[in-house]
């Protein structure tokens, strides 16, 4: 039995939509402002050549955070990026969907949003439940919002 999931983390960032979204579009530029290799020293990341293209691929392999891979499935020019995630060993990973977005805010920034949904195993949703992943997760993603910030100069 799979239960389905998302989690979703917004903010505003005083910066156009258009200098935020190749952050949001293309991996390399992603790994400026990636929350999770920092939590993770030992992390090794592989990018594809293509970084800002359909199909392009970041893999990564930590001791604390795992295996996985991004894989870029759909953009929607200046406004949002749509990746295919796949957490944990081939054959045995859990998929899921992350999409980032922006948009004009009233204020002449950005409204920056990280979604991710997918589903898990019953025994995975207990799990993460027990110990608070999604809340850790959403707080990762400010973490992330903040090195964007900091990317940006604002």
């Amino acid at each position: 039995m799979a239960i389905k999931y998302q989690v979703e983390s917004q903010t505003e960032i005083p910066a156009s939509p258009e200098a935020v979204f190749p952050y949001l579009a293309d991996l390399a530029r992603f790994m400026d402002w990636n929350p999770f290799p920092k939590m993770d020293p030992s992390t090794r990341s592989t990018l594809s050549d293509n970084t800002a293209e359909i199909g392009a691929t970041l893999s990564w392999d930590g001791k604390r955070i795992g295996q996985g891979e991004m894989r870029l499935t759909e953009l929607v020019p200046g406004a949002s990026a749509s990746y295919a995630m796949s957490f944990g060993k081939p054959g045995k990973a859990e998929q899921a969907t992350s999409v980032l977005s922006v948009m004009p805010s009233d204020d002449d920034g950005s409204l920056v949003a990280w979604h991710l949904s997918g589903e898990r195993k019953f025994v995975s949703a207990l799990m993460v439940k027990l110990i608070g992943l999604d809340k850790m997760m959403a707080k990762n993603f400010q973490e992330g919002f903040e090195q964007l910030r900091a990317v940006l100069g604002k």
